[in-house]
């Protein structure tokens, strides 16, 4: 490739980028008090038109400008769910399936805090056994569009977990909520010990070697910064995982858990067991730890199991 031609396509990318930056400045201020919900920030919307605002014989330069009307529609019948379970948690429960509907045919990751109003939504309206399968399905198949890899379904994981300890709170059933407290915070120390999916990047190790000096500088500047990413990312995650490991962190923690239970006395025993869940993940038995903890914790028993290996599938106050 010539020079003229990657000047060229550098003078396309600035366009570009200029063009970019007057969108995202008006977005920002078109959308300043704009929500998905009270407590959920507005995700990235999904695209379905572009516009051409560069062009040369070797390069085409396309600017996303559109949202889509499926995830508008979405958006604003999450919204409406939220509303309407104030006073009806039944038409709560429709519009969040219709919007589910909706968020399924656009490539937008509107979260897992979004996906799990709808088991409170039906405990609310007094569907327990609904809403428990709700968190089972969340729990082995996922949410639409999630993040890739396991990283992302561990912390979608730890994040159901913890919805479900809510859950027993509001069904007065304290130690199997302990439980489920303590099982959130095993998994997300799993997922931290997870390496998030490597960033995809246009070169190879091979374009360090190019004959273009232009490819070969770009590529080494890339590749540079994956590496520099890749340490920076590796090093966040080792000390979350060891500030999830302390155990001040986790005697708190579990305090917490056990004041609500009225079961403090009870520290002792249950901290022992969850420090040495926390130790050996990601080796450790989930299952096998969690029917320590609760022998532990007393006064819940592990009759049944999910449909999945995940978790206890019945755990009952005795």
């Amino acid at each position: 490739m010539k020079l003229i031609e990657w000047i060229a396509i550098g003078a396309v990318a600035v366009a570009a980028w200029g063009y970019l930056s007057k969108r995202e400045e008006e977005k920002r201020s078109d959308n300043k008090t704009v929500d998905l919900d009270i407590d959920q920030d507005e995700p990235q919307s999904t695209r379905i038109k572009t516009e051409v605002v560069a062009s040369t014989p070797l390069f085409t330069a396309e600017v996303v400008t559109h949202t889509s009307e499926e995830y508008e529609r979405a958006r604003q019948l999450f919204k409406d769910a939220t509303a309407a379970s104030v006073n009806d948690s039944d038409q709560a429960v429709e519009l969040f399936r219709e919007a589910c509907e909706y968020a399924e045919r656009t490539d937008t990751d509107f979260g897992i805090e979004v996906y799990l109003r709808l088991p409170r939504y039906l405990q609310e309206g007094g569907r327990s056994d609904e809403s428990w399968l709700e968190f089972n399905h969340l729990l082995t198949s996922g949410y639409p569009n999630m993040p890739a890899g396991d990283r992302g379904f561990y912390d979608m994981q730890a994040a159901v977990f913890d919805k479900m300890r809510l859950f027993f709170q509001r069904e007065k059933q304290f130690s199997a909520a302990v439980c489920f407290g303590a099982r959130s915070m095993i998994m997300s120390i799993r997922a931290a010990l997870t390496p998030r999916p490597p960033r995809s990047s246009i070169h190879t190790e091979d374009d360090l070697t190019s004959d273009n000096d232009l490819i070969r500088e770009s590529a080494r500047k890339e590749l540079n910064r994956q590496k520099k990413w890749e340490n920076e990312e590796r090093e966040w995650s080792l000390q979350r995982v060891k500030n999830l490991r302390d155990p001040e962190f986790l005697s708190d923690k579990l305090m917490k858990l056990l004041r609500r239970a009225k079961k403090k006395e009870r520290h002792e025993a249950t901290l022992t067991v969850l420090q040495e869940w926390a130790v050996q993940v990601p080796e450790a038995d989930d299952m096998a730890f969690m029917a320590r903890f609760a022998q532990a914790l007393g006064g819940v028993s592990m009759d049944h199991l999910l449909r999945s290996e995940h978790i206890p599938h019945d755990i009952v106050v005795e």
